[in-house]
């Protein structure tokens, strides 16, 4: 039986950093990527289950996800010539996202746990500039690189409700 239902904004921020190295008598070699997102989205979920202290909802996150990616490449050689150069690249996608929440309140404190699976809508490539067609390319698989958050999130909350008093 459905109890009741919430929607309400949500923010969701995503990073991952990646290096490549090596050094050596003759010189020294990194090239480095950081790729984070931001997703504005919509939440809505729906209780299934409510007992005195304990919930259960399954929910949805829909919304725009922005990615920006950085490299940076870095090389300098026991000569003293060198390369530093560093490009930014952006994608704008959609996203969405179910899920199952479990929560156990315990005082003015909650507890929860809750699962769910990011998935990335939209094709956009990552592009340099304001020329969404200067895209960043792989070579090796002939293909545009876009953003791929997709895959299972899984998180762990404490809520402290305030209550007022009337």
């Amino acid at each position: 039986m459905l109890y009741n239902q919430q929607t309400k904004p949500n923010q969701i921020q995503n990073f991952k950093v990646k290096r490549v190295s090596a050094k050596d008598f003759s010189g020294e070699y990194r090239f480095d990527t950081k790729v984070k997102s931001t997703a504005p989205g919509i939440y809505g979920d729906i209780k299934i289950l409510s007992q005195k202290k304990s919930r259960l909802r399954i929910y949805s996150i829909a919304g725009l996800l922005f990615s920006k990616l950085n490299t940076h490449e870095f090389l300098t050689l026991k000569s003293g010539q060198g390369k530093n150069q560093s490009i930014d690249f952006k994608a704008q996608n959609y996203f969405l996202e179910p899920g199952v929440d479990y929560s156990y309140s315990i005082g003015s404190f909650s507890v929860g746990l809750n699962a769910g699976y990011f998935i990335t809508i939209g094709s956009q490539a990552f592009y340099s500039g304001d020329n969404k067609k200067n895209t960043l390319h792989d070579s090796k698989n002939q293909q545009d690189v876009r953003p791929d958050w997709n895959g299972i999130r899984a998180g762990f909350s404490i809520l402290y409700t305030i209550r007022s008093k009337q």
